[in-house]
């Protein structure tokens, strides 16, 4: 019988479908879930409340030899996770050695030319940490599964926060420090800093945040590759 979840804070449809044995995409793809895809444009930014459908296991079987080795490859595992890691003035962290270690998984490499990384993780785990440099002085802390939809307050208020613009307040941040906020992004981005969020600011603010090189503008927006950003101050770069 098909599972009827209800999202919580820090839930990931990844998560859940290796849970129960499946694909994400199958998951995200199945008829059951065709008004959520109508409300959510991907499957890695839903939101506390959202309801998902998930459909049943159904078992597969293939003709093999016997007396034979064979290899069966499973699709979709591990997660793939790609995170941007700006310093103070919004300068990526290029070439930057860094460890991601996530559910006892422990991944190494060099941040890209705009000072991103990107590693296959287990998709169980909520949060990870990173470690920049090669002495490894700068951690971060890295959650998965957190990020809400741009269109939700609770959205426009991380990717600010995540973009490193100071927004005081936690989850209820009064009407002027919001708009304090918004304006501030406006004047970095080109727009006029009316501390409004409209629509062209929502564009921005996903743009910005959400967009990391080309090739994420390329991205299926089903595919579950989220994409996270890392705001360092000014004394860890």
């Amino acid at each position: 019988m098909a599972i009827r979840y209800v999202i919580r804070d820090g839930d990931s449809l990844a998560r859940l479908a290796e849970e129960h044995g499946l694909f994400a995409d199958t998951v995200w793809r199945d008829d059951a879930n065709a008004e959520l895809r109508a409300r959510r444009p991907a499957m890695d930014q839903l939101c506390a409340g959202d309801v998902v459908i998930i459909p049943v296991k159904r078992d597969k079987s293939a003709e093999c030899a016997t007396d034979q080795v064979h290899r069966f490859r499973r699709c979709g595992v591990p997660a793939r996770v790609r995170v941007q890691v700006l310093d103070a003035w919004q300068q990526p962290l290029a070439d930057r050695p860094y460890r991601l270690e996530v559910g006892g998984t422990v991944r190494r490499g060099k941040t890209d030319a705009l000072g991103v990384l990107c590693e296959y993780v287990p998709a169980i785990p909520r949060e990870g940490v990173l470690w920049l440099g090669a002495d490894e002085r700068i951690r971060v802390h890295v959650r998965f599964g957190g990020l809400d939809p741009v269109d939700e307050p609770s959205g426009v208020r991380q990717r600010l926060r995540n973009l490193g613009i100071a927004l005081p307040g936690g989850s209820n941040p009064s009407t002027e420090q919001m708009a304090r906020a918004v304006a501030t992004f406006q004047r970095r981005v080109g727009l006029e800093p009316a501390g409004q969020l409209d629509a062209s600011t929502r564009d921005a603010l996903e743009q910005e945040h959400d967009v990391v090189t080309a090739e994420d503008a390329e991205v299926d927006l089903g595919s579950p590759v989220p994409v996270a950003h890392a705001h360092l101050p000014d004394w860890q770069r």
